[in-house]
């Protein structure tokens, strides 16, 4: 009965429908916020991947498919089933394929494709029941327009990824690309990963869609119960304005919004570090099977680090993080056989007989050979495990005597299908809480204000307006 009379008094509604009306505008705010990091999480997946598998390829294997004749060749089969692997790895992605420039600069070429072994074949790629433009095939030679999408071009000279989503005969998605290079540094082909556009709207909707549901019920009803009145909503607002006991529940509701926005910015943490964290997990997953598994059974002491199979691994860890310029280590562990608390490294991106080690010296770079101990303590809970298992990111930042980071890391398999070491990436995340202090600084000024004028409000209501009605 007492929530029925107030649903009769004007000004509680009104108070109510002006809170249901900042809270709408903050959760789109938010909701587009949310969706901006969504599209920059897949932007970074798809770019990781792009970069890290752009590595996988041989030169020679893709000069040797240029006419659709060229798909009798064992190369062909090998480069698909490459691509097939690449997309395996990663099962968000939808397709994997490779372009190369033509004289035209708006128009490339397929060199391969991960669905087309025999682009003859009627597949239905996209499950709806229909075969048509939207499976086709791609034979070599195909000729492809470039020219709306510009992440094309410059993957001719760097990792890149669509700003927007972009739409072609296959659907609408969001792509990375990397060039292949060869040994001279030049770019022969550049490789595409496409994810569906829509992931991003489903990654958003399912976080927003039950505030969604009762923001619209709360403001159908207010509306509703508002237009009983015949003043008009400035008057009354004017007057409300001038009483106690709407002031102290808008002030009440502005130190929730606080609340609501200090948690979302706690919540756009959470995003961000599952972004990374699935880039990471992208980049592992990705490189873990160039890794050759018989290049890290001699790697077990410091001296072996001048052996040509560390060499081989510590070039093939840098190249990977030449690929992904903002990681900051890349390095292969293996658990220890005897202290199980314990894994050693193999070989890591930093390290190598060559390199200074000087702690009086800024320049030096720590060498920390095969056969360094690294206590699991520092990984999160059943991180080091999982990594054994399947790609893993640290679900919260970790920190040691190299810094603040977050770590993905995936396993590397030998012929038998065991897990005999996990390759691991560390990104700097130094910069994560400045970025996000900026996206919420001009929110928590705004309502910071907001607060203080409605306390100054009430205050002079309570003071100087003793006839106000509580």
């Amino acid at each position: 009965q007492e929530l029925i009379r107030l649903t009769k008094t004007r000004h509680i509604i009104v108070s109510c429908g002006l809170c249901a009306v900042a809270a709408a505008v903050v959760t789109l705010w938010m909701y587009n916020n949310v969706s901006s990091l969504n599209t920059e999480r897949v932007r970074d997946q798809v770019k990781a991947i792009a970069a890290t598998a752009a590595q996988e390829f041989a030169v020679s294997d893709l000069h040797e498919i240029q006419i659709e004749e060229d798909i009798q060749k064992p190369e062909w089969e090998k480069v698909v089933l490459q691509l097939r692997s690449v997309r395996d790895r990663n099962p968000d992605i939808r397709y994997v394929y490779i372009l190369r420039p033509t004289k035209d600069p708006d128009i490339f070429e397929f060199v391969s494709d991960a669905d087309s072994l025999d682009p003859y074949a009627k597949i239905d790629l996209n499950s709806d029941g229909v075969i048509d433009d939207a499976d086709a095939l791609s034979p070599p030679g195909d000729p492809y327009d470039v020219s709306e999408i510009p992440g094309v071009t410059l993957g001719m000279q760097e990792p890149s990824a669509d700003e927007e989503p972009f739409t072609d005969q296959w659907g609408t998605f969001i792509s990375g690309f990397a060039p292949i290079k060869d040994k001279e540094g030049n770019t022969v082909a550049v490789l595409g990963v496409d994810r569906i556009a829509d992931d991003v709207q489903e990654l958003t909707f399912g976080t927003f869609k039950p505030i969604r549901y009762f923001l619209g019920v709360f403001l159908l009803l207010a509306v509703v119960r508002l237009v009983v009145f015949h003043q008009s909503l400035f008057q009354q607002l004017i007057k409300l304005s001038r009483k106690r006991r709407v002031l102290m529940p808008l002030a009440v509701c502005a130190f929730i919004a606080f609340g609501i926005t200090a948690s979302m910015q706690w919540y756009t943490l959470k995003l961000l570090k599952g972004e990374i964290g699935e880039k990471l997990m992208s980049i592992c997953a990705t490189a873990a099977p160039d890794i050759d598994v018989k290049d890290l059974e001699p790697l077990r002491f410091g001296r072996d680090m001048r052996r040509p199979e560390y060499q081989r691994v510590y070039n093939k860890l840098n190249e990977i993080r030449d690929s992904n310029k903002d990681i900051w280590y890349v390095y292969i562990m293996r658990p220890d056989e005897i202290y199980k608390d314990m894994y050693v490294f193999v070989a890591d991106a930093d390290s190598n007989y060559f390199l200074p080690e000087d702690p009086n010296d800024p320049d030096a770079i720590e060498v920390v050979p095969p056969g360094t101990f690294y206590d699991s303590y520092f990984f999160g809970e059943e991180y080091a495990g999982d990594a054994l298992v399947k790609a893993v990111a640290e679900k919260e930042f970790i920190t040691d005597k190299w810094g603040t980071y977050l770590s993905g890391a995936a396993p590397i398999f030998d012929e038998n299908g065991v897990a005999v070491a996990f390759i691991g990436v560390d990104m700097d995340v130094s910069d994560i809480y400045a970025m996000l202090n900026t996206k919420f600084r001009a929110y928590i000024w705004f309502i910071g204000i907001f607060i203080a004028v409605l306390l100054a409000r009430l205050y002079f209501v309570w003071n100087y307006n003793p006839k106000s009605r509580y």
